[in-house]
């Protein structure tokens, strides 16, 4: 989508020079603002999935057996694992 908005000189120069602090597009810069004024609703969610995929990743051997071990009693038990 795009959106076409009026902004006043100051409102325009406090966002470029954040963008050129950050390092980042003008219109990049807008949309994280957008997003953090705008959440998505299911955004802790989304975060602590995130946070798990992150600590998956650094998961040792062993920590991967077990927790292969767990879903697999877990399905021994009926529940069915889900995939996200």
């Amino acid at each position: 989508m795009s959106l076409t908005i009026e902004l006043s000189p100051l409102q325009e120069q406090i966002i470029r020079e954040t963008a050129a602090r950050e390092g980042v597009s003008v219109a990049e810069i807008t949309v994280r603002a957008l997003q953090e004024q705008f959440p998505h609703p299911n955004q802790a969610a989304l975060e602590l999935f995130a946070q798990w995929e992150r600590e998956d990743a650094l998961a040792s051997e062993a920590e991967r057996a077990e927790d292969a071990r767990i879903y697999a009693e877990i399905e021994k038990n009926g529940i069915p694992r889900v995939r996200i």
